[in-house]
């Protein structure tokens, strides 16, 4: 259970007041008490907090990932990935536009140039609908790479998930997916927010996240929760780290699980 500041406040002159209640008057029973406190509960768990965006033009998000694959004692794999984002934004407009490059990429410490010189471009509005997204530049011999990748990178770079349209109480959930096809592949992930707690200007959810991707000869699936957490006052993600575990069905029939762990922070700066 969360308590606004107000309502803390509030729960805990209510106390005080049922202590002094309790020395001056005797009779003063336990009923008394828990109608107080079911009170004060009922008050807090009516609060409500709407989410938004606040993209400033100019602004500068900058985002750091860690991601970790490992079969038993085997590592499959240990990304690493910065990603700068840089908003524009006319003040008519009713989005942003947010233009994109991964600064870095590494795996097991090796430096992967695949992206280099790619900008990603997309608009985004204030409860986070993604629109208009493109992609361009890279090296030339990567460009078939670059271009079958493409699609699969909109919900890559632009994973911010759209927030509901009404505001959110303790207990409420929403729900992001994504998914992406080219020829011989398809993929998709769903995403469920749960808010957890409010504290101050921040918002702890609860996520589970489902993932999956079939082609003709390999497949799998994911299953992964954990916690993101979103500053209201600068109106951005802080935080977001998840857990969990995966099976890939290789060619031939060869099944093999694996547990998989990610770290996002994500800074702002104007």
């Amino acid at each position: 259970m969360v308590f606004s500041d107000n309502t803390a406040t509030s729960m805990e002159n209510s106390i005080r007041h049922m202590e002094v209640t309790m020395h001056c008057k005797p009779k003063f029973t336990l009923g008394g008490i828990v109608v107080v406190l079911l009170m004060a509960s009922s008050v807090a768990g009516d609060d409500q907090y709407k989410f938004l965006y606040k993209f400033s033009s100019g602004s500068t998000i900058h985002e750091m990932e860690q991601s970790r694959q490992e079969s038993g004692a085997i590592l499959i794999s240990r990304f690493e990935k910065t990603v700068e984002f840089i908003v524009t934004r006319t003040p008519a407009s009713p989005t942003s536009t947010l233009t994109a490059r991964i600064t870095s990429l590494s795996n097991k410490g090796r430096r992967i140039n695949y992206y280099d010189n790619v900008t990603f471009k997309a608009t985004i509005s204030d409860t986070g609908e993604i629109n208009n997204y493109s992609f361009s530049g890279g090296r030339p011999e990567y460009h078939a790479l670059i271009m079958a990748a493409g699609p699969a990178n909109r919900s890559n770079i632009f994973w911010m998930p759209r927030f509901p349209d009404t505001a959110m109480k303790i207990g409420d959930t929403f729900t992001h997916t994504a998914s992406f096809g080219n020829p011989g592949m398809s993929a998709g992930g769903r995403t469920v927010y749960e808010l957890a707690e409010v504290e101050g200007d921040k918002a702890r959810f609860r996520v589970r996240q489902e993932g999956s991707v079939a082609s003709a000869s390999v497949g799998g699936s994911s299953t992964s929760q954990g916690q993101a957490v979103f500053d209201m006052k600068k109106g951005m993600w802080e935080s977001m780290n998840l857990n969990g575990e995966g099976t890939a069905t290789m060619a031939g029939g060869l099944i093999s699980t694996y547990t998989m762990s990610s770290q996002k922070t994500i800074s702002q700066r104007p």
